[in-house]
């Protein structure tokens, strides 16, 4: 085989140097001790990029921008016919052009968090990645191999998860959900609250009643605490009840709740100290605020651009004021500065007051609002001018991406919110998510009962709601059919851990195997 490497960079630390590489035995041979330090490698191939493989397991035309997360195989084909695979799964592959490619091992797109300010105003960063699988390179087969991100049992599926948020939980509903979720055949990751400090009276906690805890394991359910309690006690003492929590209950999997400011998504305590508190409480799994997306008749963490400014106004359903709102909304997290942000949060509140006081509110404050209006509109017109620039939590995959603070490691999960249980279980829309082998974790409110919440789970939290009962015989079918995996978050996490440890190895055919894992995979030919 002809060379196929023309020129290959490494950024490592703050250097960003050429590095002298060979092609040995069919793979990229290069030294270097920096697996610990390694930010991003970039390839310049010698044959235009020609076909990439796709999330879901076929191959498609390339274009400069795609991009293949841990979750995806990390192969390509080159005009010239040469196979490209990585040697590992982690990181983030995205095509510069047609002839480059970009590995990323650190940043905010391969592990993003969002952290939000004393003012809610949302900053995006990154976490330190968890150390790699030895030094990544690349591999030229004959025939590459991918791996399943679903169980020998139903291989190369999809995978729906449920994380329910227990904001608005009581016996009474709790009741319910599990009678439903039982009905249809249907599981989730439950979370509880476990002190008692609520500002509703009706909210369950486990402190004052465990019992939650068996009754949803004994039915195939997970637990997971959603944060510590649903209101915020005063500042040292919320976080001496995080700093000294320890967990009676063995749960895997941490959800943050509202603004916290022990969560993952403030700054109050500092990384060493949150993750003291995972590695005393074997936490494995946690989830942070924000979501990549809302769950619409698109609903697969894996395709990117259903969560895009442009997909919100011109693809999803709904009618014309729900969209502009979910646009507001979407400007509001990823296009604003602090200040755009704290006029568009006043604006979003004097809306909602203006609604249930028109008068009083809507007509005798407007005045005072104008100058607000005026940069609300500023930053709206910004960025409808530039929607295909905006950044956003979804843009690079990350559904789940580990992280290490000395030797405690955490792998972090993103959700899609799911308020609607009508739209993402059509008949169509369920069919795309099974075709293109989808991926998603749902953030659930089973028992929210807002008005406005027009397809919720529940009616009054203690009734099915009449129009999401096809959607859910449909899910039925297709779990039980095996056309979609429903684990729990751990479940699910424990099988793409194995995953992202692989490190795969070239046979004297130069055929791709993983060593040493039992995962399913297939062989995967030239296009």
């Amino acid at each position: 085989m002809n060379d196929v490497i023309r020129t290959f960079h490494v950024h490592h630390g703050k250097e960003n140097i050429a590095v002298q590489g060979q092609q040995i035995n069919g793979q990229w041979q290069w030294k270097g001790d920096w697996e610990t330090d390694l930010i991003s490698m970039r390839f310049q191939f010698t044959s235009r990029v020609q076909w990439v493989r796709s999330a879901y397991y076929e191959w498609e035309a390339a274009r400069a921008g795609w991009v293949a997360h841990e979750l995806v195989p990390k192969i390509l084909q080159l005009e010239n016919g040469a196979l490209v695979q990585a040697s590992q799964q982690r990181g983030l592959w995205r095509l510069v052009n047609e002839y480059e490619l970009e590995w990323l091992f650190e940043g905010d797109e391969v592990q993003p968090i969002t952290l939000f300010t004393e003012l809610g105003f949302p900053e995006r960063a990154s976490l330190k990645p968890a150390d790699l699988q030895g030094l990544p390179t690349l591999l030229f087969p004959v025939v590459a191999y991918e791996l399943s991100r679903t169980p020998a049992a139903q291989p190369f599926g999809a995978v729906l998860c449920f994380t329910d948020h227990c904001d608005f939980d009581s016996a009474d509903s709790l009741e319910v959900q599990l009678n439903v979720l039982q009905r249809f055949n249907i599981k989730v990751t439950k979370g509880f609250f476990y002190h008692d400090f609520s500002k509703r009276s009706e909210n369950v906690a486990l402190a004052q009643d465990d019992s939650w805890v068996n009754s949803w394991k004994n039915h195939g359910h997970e637990g997971a605490y959603h944060s510590l309690s649903q209101s915020i006690k005063p500042l040292d003492e919320a976080v001496s009840d995080f700093t000294h929590f320890k967990d009676p209950y063995g749960f895997k999997v941490w959800i943050d709740h509202g603004y916290q400011p022990y969560n993952w998504s403030k700054k109050h305590l500092s990384w060493s100290a949150k993750m003291a508190v995972i590695a005393g409480n074997q936490w494995k799994y946690c989830w942070h605020y924000l979501d990549m997306g809302m769950a619409d008749t698109a609903w697969n963490q894996l395709e990117t651009a259903h969560f895009s400014l442009y997909a919100i106004l011109f693809k999803s359903k709904g009618i014309h004021l729900q969209k502009w709102h979910r646009a507001f909304q979407f400007i509001r997290l990823h296009q604003t500065t602090a200040n755009e942000f704290a006029a568009m949060t006043a604006v979003l509140t004097y809306a909602k007051k203006a609604i249930r006081e028109p008068i009083k509110v809507g007509v005798l404050q407007f005045p005072a609002r104008i100058p607000g209006f005026f940069t609300v509109a500023k930053s709206i017109i910004r960025a409808l001018f530039n929607w295909k620039k905006i950044p956003n939590t979804a843009a690079g995959q990350a559904v789940c991406y580990a992280v290490q603070h000395h030797d405690t490691v955490v792998t972090m999960f993103q959700t899609l919110l799911w308020n609607d249980w009508v739209k993402p279980l059509e008949s169509k829309a369920l069919q795309q998510f099974i075709d293109h082998k989808g991926i998603c974790i749902a953030h659930t409110y089973m028992s929210v009962d807002h008005p406005y919440h027009r397809n919720r789970l529940l009616l009054h939290s203690t009734t099915l709601n009449p129009l999401v009962k096809p959607g859910l015989e449909r899910l039925q079918h297709q779990i039980s059919s095996k056309h979609i995996w429903n684990p729990t978050v751990s479940e699910a996490l424990d099988f793409w851990a194995q995953l992202s440890d692989v490190v795969f190895h070239l046979d004297e055919n130069k055929a791709v195997h993983a060593a040493d894992s039992t995962l399913p995979g297939r062989a995967v030919l030239p296009k």
